[in-house]
Order: C-alpha cells, then structure tokens, then sequence
C-alpha cells in the first residue's frame, strides 16, 4: 500500500532525523499489535537538536477515541502525568505516535487537520471524508512542532514504520528519516 497523497506537493522529504532505539521500537510495534483492530497511541520523550530528534523513552497511552478504529485521543491524565514525568526527568514531550490498523502508510487526512494542518489545503474528496468536528479549524490541535511516528499495521501484521513532521506553513508533511540505534 502506497502513502495515500493529501494533496499534490503535500509529502516532502526532510534532512532531519530521530534516532530511535530497536528496543523502543520493538515497543511501540508491540503496543501496535496489542491494540489492533484499534489504533493505539502515545508519548515520545526526548531532545530536539539541529538535526532533528533523539528520543530518549516511549510511554503507551490509552486511546480514549469514541472511535478508536478509525482515530486516536490521547488521555488528559496521562497527559498531564507525562507533562509532569519530562520536567522531573529534564526531557521533552517531542511527539506522538500512533497506529494505522487499516495499513495505512503516513499521515491520513484526519491526522492534517488534529496536527494543526489548515483544512483549505485537503483535497476535496478528502475533507468531506473528515468527522464534522474536524472540519472546524478552531478545535485544539497538537503543537505543530512535534513529531508523529505511525505505524502502518495491515490484517494484523506491521507492515511500515515511519516519522513525519508538518511542515510551519501547514501546507503539508515532511518525512523524518528514522535511524535506529542499539
């Protein structure tokens, strides 16, 4: 299964990089494969440099969705319980990750527009697929700063992993190169 395009021009390549450990990997496929046929999500902790991210911990979070097959929400308490664990721990909330338990590879509609991404640059066809709830630009989004690692998962087996970025004009996404380190 091919990245599914937003829109022309929207997916671009970045110089940038996270470096993510096979151990947490290992981790985030597994919590993946736990929650499917749902999507699964969670916290990336670590550091922003100039070349990118270093994470240094993943925490798994419960989806509390009403709709966890097809989207994901993060919980408010472990929200604020992680916000909490990077001051005490001198790290940052550098991202999330979540699952795509249809296979699909990279960032979906829904995921522009929660991302921060300005619903005007969607396709058509695209924005009238999006919950009505999403079609407003005024709900809260996630930091446009942050970092997505999704996890294609296909009848039940990973099939892709891969990070993204959107971009500052909101205009569309840049794949981060992920290293994986031992």
């Amino acid at each position: 299964m091919a990245v599914s395009v937003i829109l022309k021009k929207s997916f671009g390549k970045s110089e940038m990089q996270v470096q993510l450990s096979l151990e947490d990997r290992k981790r985030i496929e597994r919590h993946a494969l736990e929650t499917f046929p749902e999507e699964c999500c969670g916290f990336l902790f670590g550091k922003q440099n100039a070349d990118g991210w270093v994470l240094k911990e993943i925490r798994p979070s419960k989806n509390v969705s009403v709709t966890p097959r097809a989207g994901f929400q993060l919980d408010g308490r472990e929200q604020a319980a992680a916000m909490k664990y990077a001051d005490e721990m001198n790290v940052e909330i550098i991202g999330y990750y979540h699952s795509h338990p249809n296979g699909r590879r990279g960032p979906s509609p829904t995921d522009f527009i929660l991302w921060g991404g300005d619903p005007k640059f969607l396709a058509a066809d695209d924005r009238s697929k999006l919950p009505e709830e999403l079609q407003n630009t005024d709900i809260p989004r996630l930091p446009d700063y942050s970092l997505q690692i999704i996890i294609a998962v296909e009848k039940g087996v990973v099939t892709d992993i891969s990070a993204w970025h959107l971009r500052r004009g909101l205009s569309g996404f840049d794949q981060i190169n992920v290293a994986f380190f031992v």
